[in-house]
């Protein structure tokens, strides 16, 4: 065998044995290399099975409320005592035309707090236009200010399509505190449902997506 066939087998050898190696720590490296995947998004589910049910017979509706809720109702319409509190919590300065409220509290509260709130009004298709103009205003809600980037979200109060409207106000402390508004008109009324978070980035909540979930008419 002259030297050039062999210096040929050699350097078929090498490049076979270079090839092999490669291949080989490719190859491992694919079998130990984890694999990344993105972290489940995951809503924590909430057992309404044990829920109370708030019933009005006069507006025609019912909502469900967790059990460690009371329903605090007051009717706007009749007349009270000069000293007499409101128990409007959320708004008790608007000028829509609120006829009933629900405030829906804490059993083992040590003062007024109400963890959702619900307000019967008039139906804003039929209101005067200064309170539609008040109501819906493009940069309010309620004289609140709205949050720029609203969640979208569309709630269904029974089969009729509603608005969902967040907005903030600053405590005294200079904290933020947001609400969440949702509200659907039914025949001559207007069902508004607001609840209370600390944070914007957790709208809504499950609890007040439960409780608009549960709404039921029945007039």
């Amino acid at each position: 065998m002259n030297k050039k066939v062999y210096k040929n087998i050699v350097l078929v050898v090498v490049m076979i044995g270079v090839v092999a190696i490669g291949g080989y720590f490719i190859f491992s490296q694919k079998l130990v290399t984890p694999i990344r995947t993105q972290p489940k998004q995951t809503t924590q589910e909430i057992n309404t099975l044990n829920w109370k049910t708030y019933r009005n017979e006069k507006y025609g509706f019912e909502i469900k409320y967790p059990k460690n809720l009371e329903p605090l109702e007051q009717d706007h319409t009749r007349s009270r005592d000069k000293n007499s509190i409101s128990l409007l919590y959320f708004y008790p300065e608007s000028k829509l035309n609120f006829l009933y409220s629900v405030c829906f509290a804490p059993v083992n509260r040590k003062e007024l707090s109400c963890e959702a709130e619900l307000y019967i009004a008039p139906s804003y298709n039929v209101a005067p236009q200064n309170l539609l103009h008040d109501f819906l205003n493009a940069d309010t809600f309620l004289g609140l200010p709205r949050i720029s980037e609203e969640k979208s979200f569309r709630p269904v109060f029974d089969g009729i399509d509603g608005e969902y409207i967040p907005v903030t106000y600053t405590l005294l402390g200079g904290d933020s505190v947001y609400l969440d508004n949702a509200f659907a008109a039914n025949d001559s009324w207007l069902y508004l449902l607001v609840g209370e978070r600390q944070t914007e980035t957790e709208a809504p909540g499950q609890t007040f997506l439960e409780m608009i979930r549960s709404f039921n008419f029945f007039k």
